[in-house]
């Protein structure tokens, strides 16, 4: 009797793991498949209990939320996109609940927005996030690099030159946030302080031809062939500034060759 009730157990058991089995699902849901699945509450999602030991802890939440932020930013499909960028959101929230103030996880939230075309809450949040660094961690210094980035994208350069000085008074040592708040100040016009700034951390001649670079940019011809003539001044084997300095004297070749040809018609 007693090995017959063990049977009918271990049978019953075995039933009941193939059930559970038979939900598991190895293979991404379907767009039509995640409606029929409401997502969490919101409020019961970011709700901290004080007495829950088992809270994660604010790190954890932040690389969660750069997981699913990459996952949203790679995915092709509408759906999983969409989701993976909610619950981004979702633990960058979580994130802000456990750590309020947390410059990194403000971030966080504009890259998403940002990753989802709603530019100007990706604005506001990064506007908030240089204010909530509070210059104690050089791991804040990513943040000011990537709004001063945004702003300048968006072409608010005023924005993103004040992010991008931060980046560097954090985080002196790092070559492209430097190099990035020197192009940025010849954005904005200020090429001769940009000149000076790019003195600071190469020699003169590539400081110079970094300003001019980035005056063609702009379509500053006259700034540009300025600064490009420093740069082969003080370094006469700078091959790229001799060909900028070319490739402007172009047009004006051009325009006497022009004005030769139409005098001998005459």
């Amino acid at each position: 009797m007693g090995d017959a009730r063990m049977r009918t157990h271990i049978l019953g058991l075995a039933l009941l793991a193939g059930s559970f089995t038979g939900c598991l699902k190895t293979e991404p849901m379907t767009s039509e498949e995640m409606l029929k699945y409401p997502r969490p509450n919101t409020e019961a999602f970011q709700t901290v209990d004080a007495k829950d030991v088992r809270q994660p802890k604010p790190e954890t939440c932040l690389e969660a939320g750069k997981m699913y932020e990459t996952l949203s930013a790679t995915s092709v499909d509408v759906a999983q996109k969409r989701d993976f960028g909610w619950r981004a959101k979702q633990a960058y929230n979580q994130a802000l609940k456990l750590r309020p103030g947390w410059a990194a996880a403000t971030a966080g939230l504009a890259r998403v927005e940002e990753l989802e075309g709603n530019v100007q809450n990706a604005s506001v949040n990064y506007q908030l996030a240089v204010k909530q660094v509070t210059g104690k961690d050089v791991a804040e210094a990513a943040v000011c690099h990537d709004a001063g980035l945004f702003f300048a994208r968006q072409k608010q350069f005023d924005a993103s030159l004040m992010a991008m000085q931060k980046a560097v008074q954090l985080d002196s040592f790092n070559r492209t946030y430097a190099m990035n708040y020197g192009y940025t100040l010849a954005r904005t016009g200020k090429f001769e302080e940009s000149f000076q700034y790019f003195s600071k951390i190469s020699n003169p001649s590539e400081a110079a031809f970094q300003v001019a670079q980035m005056a063609k940019h702009v379509g500053d011809t006259q700034t540009c062939k300025q600064y490009a003539s420093i740069a082969v001044q003080q370094n006469p084997k700078h091959q790229q500034a001799q060909e900028l300095l070319a490739l402007l004297d172009q047009p004006a070749a051009t325009a006497v060759q022009q004005a030769q040809h139409t005098e001998q018609q005459q």
